[in-house]
């Protein structure tokens, strides 16, 4: 496809997100040619050239990159900090952005990557996202039905997938990652969590990755965060 809005061009080959790319071109840092971009424009990728910052985009340059981290705790989704996760990984993937957050006190999968443009999608999609949590006691059998038939949140209702109780031990499934969700949920319940861990996001997941690791994604992993992206935009 040939035509492309500009943004989403810039987005696509520059490895930013969609709120990135519109700053850009509304701060005048994008050109078409010869001229400057408006927010909104559809350009035609066989006849027009894109710069940013006055350099030109060539999207055979870019090279996607996609890692997971088994994140511990301690360490906070930030770039700013005395304990960050960047601090974690070799800084040659210092460039890469994560994929949603996961609060200082919670551990597990966390998707590292510099394609803006499937993030914005996955963040946007209800991909899945399985939790194992450890609470401060069992939760009542009153508790336990409400939490699967879909508990109250902000005055909307948590769309919540497959669940395991086993005392204070819960397997969850959530389709959404609102700040602080699962503590949230838990606390309106009556209930504290004491261990947090995400076990996958989407058909990622870190298996026996040790705390602190990290891996490369493997190239079927993400043809699948692509489709589910892809799916996600059709419905």
């Amino acid at each position: 496809m040939s035509k492309l809005r500009i943004n989403k061009y810039v987005q696509r080959y520059c490895g930013l997100s969609r709120r990135q790319a519109d700053k850009l071109i509304k701060n005048g840092e994008v050109r078409i040619d010869d001229r400057l971009a408006k927010l909104g424009e559809i350009i035609d990728t066989k006849k027009q050239n894109v710069y940013v910052r006055g350099e030109k985009i060539v999207p055979s340059e870019l090279c996607y990159e996609y890692i997971v981290l088994n994140k511990p705790t301690g360490y906070i989704c930030s770039r700013r900090g005395d304990r960050t996760v960047f601090q974690l990984l070799p800084k040659k993937y210092a460039h890469l952005n994560y994929v949603g957050r996961l609060d200082v006190n919670t551990t597990g999968a966390l998707l590292f990557t510099n394609n803006g443009d499937l993030t914005s999608r996955l963040l946007r999609s209800n991909i899945p996202r399985v939790y194992e949590i450890v609470l401060d006691c069992a939760i009542p059998d009153d508790a336990g039905a409400v939490l699967k038939n879909g508990p109250l949140l902000d005055g909307r209702k948590v769309n919540v997938g497959n669940i395991q109780i086993d005392g204070e031990y819960v397997m969850l499934e959530l389709y959404e990652g609102r700040w602080r969700e699962v503590r949230r949920i838990f606390q309106a319940l009556g209930s504290k969590v004491n261990k947090l861990h995400r076990l996958s996001f989407g058909p990622v997941s870190i298996d026996n990755l040790e705390l602190g690791k990290y891996r490369k994604l493997t190239p079927q992993e993400i043809h699948e965060l692509e489709n589910f992206a892809n799916r996600s935009e059709n419905t």
